[in-house]
C-alpha cells in the first residue's frame, strides 16, 4: 500500500496535490480503499513478473482511471458519513 509517508510532501505541494487528514482506522469511510481494490484487480490480471513490472502496471492502470470514476468515489463521502452516523460508528456496508 502506498502511504502519505512514501511520497515527499514537497512534491505533492509543488504539484497541487491536496492531502486530507483521515483517521487510519476509518477505512470504510475512505473512498481511496475502493479505488485500491479496483487497481489491484486490474494489475493482478496483468500478472506482473517483478516489482518493476508491478510498479509499471500500477502506474499504467492508475493513468487509465477516468476522472468520473474518481469523482464518483469522492462524491460517495457524504453517504458514507451519513451511514456511519446511522450505525453509531459501527461498521458500515462500505
Amino acid at each position: 500500500m502506498i502511504t502519505i509517508l512514501s511520497i515527499p510532501r514537497h512534491w505533492m505541494r509543488n504539484n497541487g496535490v491536496r492531502v486530507l487528514q483521515w483517521p487510519s482506522s476509518s477505512l470504510d469511510l475512505n473512498p481511496i480503499e475502493r479505488l485500491w481494490d479496483v487497481l489491484e484487480d486490474r494489475v493482478k490480471k496483468r500478472q506482473p513478473k517483478s516489482k518493476t513490472e508491478l510498479a509499471l502496471h500500477l502506474v499504467e492502470e492508475w493513468n487509465k482511471t477516468e476522472l468520473p470514476v474518481l469523482a464518483k468515489l469522492v462524491g460517495s463521502v457524504p453517504s458514507r458519513l451519513n451511514e456511519c452516523i446511522k450505525m453509531k460508528g459501527y461498521s458500515t456496508r462500505y
